[in-house]
Parts: C-alpha cells; sequence; structure tokens
C-alpha cells in the first residue's frame, strides 16, 4: 500500500512538471526566509500563500507570529515572491517545516516547491500546547502566477494563486 501511494504521488509530480522526466520550463532557487511554530493558516492540513506584495506579506507576517517580536523580514518584491507553507494545527510543540529541496520548477507560471512536514521524535520531551509550524520560503517572482507545494513523496498537499 506504501509503494502505491509513494508511486501516486510520483506520478502526479510527473505529470504537473510534464512528461519524461521535464522538470518544467525552468527552475528557480528557493531560500527560507523565516520559520515559525505560531502561524497563519491556522486550518487542520497543509495551506500554501503565495505573497507577492509588501502590503500582503505585512498582512501575513503580522508580529508576533512566526515566532517572536521581530518585524516581518525585508524582501525586495519587485524581484521576490514569498511563499507561506502551514503545517496546519499539530497538538503539541516539536512539529516542524522544512525545504526538502533548494531549487523548486516553474511551469506555465505555476512554481512547484517541495517541503518536508517533521514530527517530533516518539520519547521527544514537548510542548503541550497547540501550535501551527510554517516556513516562509523566498523565490524569484518574474512569471509566476500560482504555488503548489509538494510533500517529500512528490504529492500535492497544497496550492494557491497571488495575493
Amino acid at each position: 500500500m506504501r509503494w502505491a501511494r509513494l508511486a501516486a504521488g510520483g506520478f502526479a509530480l510527473a505529470l504537473l512538471l510534464g512528461a519524461e522526466g521535464d522538470c518544467g520550463d525552468r527552475r528557480v532557487p528557493v531560500a527560507a526566509v523565516r520559520g515559525g511554530s505560531q502561524c497563519p493558516g491556522a486550518g487542520k492540513g497543509p495551506s500554501a500563500t503565495l505573497v507577492t506584495s509588501p502590503e500582503a506579506w505585512r498582512e501575513v507576517f503580522p508580529s508576533p507570529l512566526l515566532d517572536g517580536e521581530a518585524p516581518a523580514p525585508p524582501v525586495d518584491f519587485g524581484k521576490d515572491a514569498v511563499i507561506v507553507v502551514a503545517m496546519g494545527e499539530r497538538p503539541t510543540g516539536g512539529w516542524a517545516v522544512e525545504l526538502a529541496r533548494n531549487e523548486a520548477a516553474v511551469k506555465d507560471g505555476v512554481v512547484l516547491v517541495q517541503v518536508s512536514f517533521r514530527g517530533p521524535a516518539k520519547d521527544a520531551l514537548v510542548t503541550q500546547a497547540l501550535t501551527r509550524p510554517c516556513l516562509a520560503v523566498k523565490v524569484p517572482r518574474d512569471g509566476i502566477r500560482a504555488v503548489k507545494v509538494a510533500d517529500e513523496k512528490g504529492a500535492i498537499v497544497a496550492s494557491a494563486g497571488a495575493r
């Protein structure tokens, strides 16, 4: 059953990127901007937000979200966009969203970012509080109008248009 899910996820990823190993129209670098444990998009499952303006960034990143009292990290929205990938609500601390790759495929204006969702070790001591882990990543903005987020197995877990 696990192999069937892996194969299905890989097949879905291949369809998104194009047939026969085509990795999209182009590849772009992806870099983490900030991660956190109390983030917007606090639904039960994964979500994505594509931020393309300073106003939307301030709306998505009000202090103290994304861990701490610090202001939103500076982003040059003339050349970059930010993708906020939220894991959804979790029952304890120890959860995180991490980049699985430091580059992303772009095809027909849709950028595909691959992340890993990490949980605490079974024997870890964790805070007993609801958390909403997320990761904000920066990508070159040129030609990007939407985002799809895939997990480490290649299954699409979230998508969004520009905000």
